[in-house]
């Protein structure tokens, strides 16, 4: 019978002694590299994105080198001074100076003040991204934040208001205000229009997830399906309120050519599984493999997300930090499998298949590469020189073989259509397609 993945959700919290050695040459990922180097193979400097992209190449592909864009490209953060878990070149307004975003920063938790994450290349919709403002009870205000916020809004001159997406439950975000954070008040924010998405934090996915794979389990020891069981466990709906944030996103952006910003409350879990699906769902080119990482080495890597803390693994630079069950969650996972019910709901749309998003889960801790390894990409320019992970993803049995370029420009989600991945979850090869 096909291994349970109840081990895999032990993946999230297992020890990795050798990722977590204090010393770099201790650094499982770099005496992997070493060993395929005398092999003939070898690793290089690190770089989050795939081989013949980067961040310049995005930038231009979006437009942001046309001298009448409203983006510059600002390289304020290329020390990590800004904001140490941002990359180092940041695309923001041209109407906001470096200066302004010193002091914008200041009033973002981490200093993950608002910078673009994508923009429709042919119009001037974006969709930006961003950590909660600290507001506090005392209803603080920042000038320099709200005037980020308005140049964001004008530099889409076809919409009249700035969505701001908080991807947390209301009562989430109210807490966090007792705790000196928050949300932005409309009244404080002109031409701005907030929604909460309700997808809850790491805690209730973790929980989610392990209550999902004990059905399960229990359900392939009897040789039963029951739905209404595996709905119980929250995951699948937990699924749909990601999905739904995303429609919602691209929906502002394809129907409204309204412009978007993006938070939780760090900026680096539930942001990175909206903008990215946002952005699967909007451009055809994130679709396609070399696309797709490309999409992940932004959201995902350069953009911060705490690979190392929710997948039970230690940045090397954090000498004295240690793992825990608090601060693991499924996160990452939690995005594939949305990726996964999209490659389901259209089966020509992408050029890889389920096989490559099971191959990519199982590297969230392989260790064999540094490329998803630390906390941000700070983090991961002090390592040793390790094997990276896209090429690894370029083996023929990856292709979608239904995949048809062009057939589908914009994906309209379907929340509804989710079902359990069992392919994964309950693994057996032979079943993922």
């Amino acid at each position: 019978s096909p291994a349970l993945a109840a081990a895999a959700f032990g993946r999230f919290s297992a020890v990795v002694r050798e990722s977590r050695a204090p010393g770099f040459d201790r650094l499982f990922a770099a005496t992997h590299a070493a060993a395929q180097a005398r092999a003939g193979e070898r690793g290089g400097a690190f770089c989050d994105y795939p081989p013949g992209t980067s961040p310049e190449a995005e930038f231009h592909r979006q437009g942001l080198n046309n001298p009448l864009s409203n983006w510059r490209v600002t390289a304020l953060n290329r020390e990590y001074g800004l904001c140490a878990t941002y990359p180092r070149l940041l695309a923001v307004p041209r109407a906001v100076t470096d200066e302004a975003l010193s002091r914008a920063a200041a009033f973002r938790s981490g200093r993950r003040l608002p910078v673009l994450c994508w923009k429709d290349a042919f119009g001037v919709a974006s969709i930006c991204r961003c950590s909660q403002p600290l507001v506090g009870v005392a209803n603080k205000r920042s000038a320099d934040d709200e005037a980020l916020l308005r140049a964001i809004g004008e530099t889409n001159p076809i919409g009249d208001t700035l969505h701001i997406l908080d991807c947390r439950p209301k009562l989430n975000a109210e807490v966090n205000q007792v705790k000196g954070k928050g949300y932005e008040h409309a009244s404080n924010y002109a031409a701005t229009r907030l929604t909460f998405m309700n997808i809850e934090n790491i805690h209730a996915m973790r929980s989610s997830l392990k209550a999902f794979l004990a059905v399960l389990k229990k359900q392939a020891a009897a040789g039963e399906t029951s739905m209404p069981e595996l709905e119980k466990s929250g995951w699948l709906e937990h699924l749909r309120m990601v999905l739904r944030a995303a429609l919602h996103a691209a929906r502002l952006l394809e129907h409204d050519r309204a412009s978007v910003v993006v938070h939780c409350s760090d900026g680096w879990d539930r942001t990175s599984q909206v903008t990215a699906l946002a952005q699967l769902a909007l451009d055809p080119t994130f679709r396609t493999r070399r696309g797709f990482e490309t999409l992940v080495a932004k959201e995902w890597l350069s953009f911060g997300h705490q690979f190392a803390k929710r997948c039970g693994t230690i940045a090397p630079l954090e000498r004295g930090a240690q793992s825990s069950e608090e601060q693991s969650s499924p996160v990452f996972l939690q995005y594939v499998d949305c990726v996964h019910q999209l490659c389901e709901q259209f089966p020509s749309a992408f050029e890889f298949n389920s096989l490559y998003l099971a191959e990519l889960l199982h590297h969230l801790t392989s260790c064999l590469h540094g490329t998803l390894l630390g906390n941000c990409e700070r983090q991961r320019a002090d390592l040793p020189p390790t094997l990276p992970l896209w090429p690894a993803l370029s083996e023929p049995r990856f292709v979608n073989q239904s995949y048809a370029p062009g057939a589908h420009t914009t994906l309209h989600i379907d929340p509804g259509a989710v079902r359990p991945w069992t392919a994964y979850y309950c693994r057996g090869a032979e079943r993922i397609k």
